[in-house]
């Protein structure tokens, strides 16, 4: 018994492993999406956005 619930345990942490790193991804092509478009938005209104603000943006507008 404690063999095999070891194995499950191995078989779930990689299942979260996963899933984080999937989140990760999607977060991180979501973060580079916005940030151009934020970045295009300082050059034609000359004004600047820090990168902290930018990472909050890109969270609020996931939650949404």
């Amino acid at each position: 018994d404690r063999l095999r619930s070891r194995g499950l345990g191995d078989v779930y942490k990689r299942q979260v492993l996963y899933k984080k790193q999937k989140i990760n991804n999607e977060f991180s092509s979501d973060y580079k999406k916005i940030a151009s478009i934020l970045k295009r938005l300082e050059q034609t209104f000359h004004i600047i956005i820090p990168d902290e603000e930018i990472t909050t943006i890109v969270t609020i507008i996931k939650q949404l």
